[in-house]
C-alpha cells in the first residue's frame, strides 16, 4: 500500500504528507520514523521514500530517484450519465482499476438524478476521493480525472479531441463493441471516449447530437445492462482489447 503525494510538492527539499496521508501512513500502514514507504502522485510519478518524522503539517519525507511511467493508451475517457444513489462510486472505484483516464458525469434528458450547484462541487470531491483510493488499493500510478458535473450537450461539443467517439446504445443497428475495438488492436487510437447513458437509455436528440459529432453507436450484447454495468463492462472490454 502507498501515500499519496501531490504533484506540487514532489520538488520540495523536504516534503510533507497531508494530515490525511499522514494519518494513513502512521496509524493504517504503522509506519514509523525511519520506515520505509512507497508514494505515488496520481500522475505518473511514484518513489520510494524514508518517514523522516512529524511536524505540525504532517509527516516529512526524503525522496528517493522519482520513476516516471507513461500514461495508459489508449486515454480512455468515460462520459457517464449520472446514476441514481451511490452508483457513481463503484463505476469510478472499478474504471479507476481498469485504467479509465478520465470521467465526466453528465446530465441526460432521462437521467433521475439532475445535480448541479454546490451538491454537484461536493460529489465530484468525494468522487476523486474515490478515485484516489481505488488507485492506492490497485498499484495504478494514474489516477483518473473526475470532471465537474456538466449537460451531455456541453461535453458532445468537446468529443472532437478524440480518435474515437463511441456510445452505448439500446436501438437495432447499434454496431457490437467488440467490432469496432477488434480491427483497432493493433493500432490503438491514443485518445477513445465511450459514452454511456442513463437506465432509461439516450432521448433521440441526444443520439442525434453524437452521431453529428462522429460518434459510433455501440451495443454490448443481447442484455440490457444496468448503466453502472455498461460502464464497467465498456472500460473492461477496452482494456481487454488494448492490452
Amino acid at each position: 500500500m502507498r501515500c499519496y503525494l501531490p504533484p506540487d510538492r514532489w520538488d520540495e527539499t523536504r516534503p510533507v504528507l497531508d494530515r490525511a496521508e499522514t494519518h494513513y501512513a502512521r496509524r493504517v500502514l504503522r509506519r514509523e520514523p525511519g520506515d520505509r514507504i512507497d508514494i505515488f502522485d496520481g500522475r505518473g510519478r511514484s518513489a520510494s521514500a524514508t518517514l523522516v518524522g512529524d511536524t505540525d503539517a504532517g509527516a516529512e519525507l526524503r525522496l528517493d530517484e522519482p520513476r516516471r511511467h507513461p500514461p495508459p493508451c489508449p486515454a480512455v475517457h468515460l462520459v457517464q450519465a449520472l446514476p441514481k444513489g451511490q452508483k457513481m462510486d463503484w463505476i469510478i472505484e472499478k474504471c479507476t482499476e481498469l485504467g479509465v483516464g478520465e470521467v465526466q458525469p453528465v446530465r441526460t434528458r432521462h437521467a433521475v438524478a439532475q445535480l448541479s450547484g454546490p451538491r454537484a462541487a461536493k460529489k465530484r470531491e468525494r468522487w476523486q476521493g474515490v478515485a484516489l483510493a481505488a488507485a492506492r488499493q490497485c498499484g495504478a500510478v494514474w489516477v483518473p480525472e473526475i470532471g465537474d458535473i456538466a449537460d451531455l450537450e456541453s461535453r458532445i461539443a468537446a468529443s472532437t479531441e478524440a480518435d474515437l467517439l463511441l456510445w452505448c446504445d439500446l436501438r437495432p443497428g447499434a454496431v457490437p463493441l467488440r467490432d469496432i475495438l477488434e480491427p483497432r488492436r493493433s493500432n490503438p487510437p491514443r485518445r477513445l471516449r465511450i459514452v454511456v447513458g442513463p437506465e432509461g437509455d439516450f432521448a433521440a436528440e441526444e443520439c442525434e447530437a453524437l452521431a453529428a459529432a462522429g460518434g459510433t453507436p455501440v451495443n454490448l450484447g443481447d442484455s440490457i445492462l444496468r448503466t453502472e454495468t455498461a460502464a464497467i463492462f465498456a472500460a473492461a472490454a477496452i482494456r481487454y482489447a488494448f492490452h
